[in-house]
């Protein structure tokens, strides 16, 4: 008998828990898309910044002349 009150009592937390499920699937969507917009972002401040250099140390001389 303490088993069967048992095992109805774990079904309850579980349905219980079952009610945040919608809130952590928010905040997760949430940090996907912030984390994508932030490495969105950084990647075209590398791609900038690394641009420069490589045309710095490959481009042609002449075009820095005034």
């Amino acid at each position: 008998m303490n088993q069967h009150s048992e095992s109805s009592g774990n079904v309850k937390k579980e349905a219980g828990k079952s009610g945040f499920q919608g809130a952590s699937y928010a905040r997760l969507a949430k940090s996907v898309i912030l984390g994508t917009i932030a490495g969105v972002f950084s990647s075209v401040a590398l791609m900038i910044v690394f641009a420069f250099v490589i045309n710095i140390a490959f481009g042609d001389p002449e075009c820095y002349k005034l």
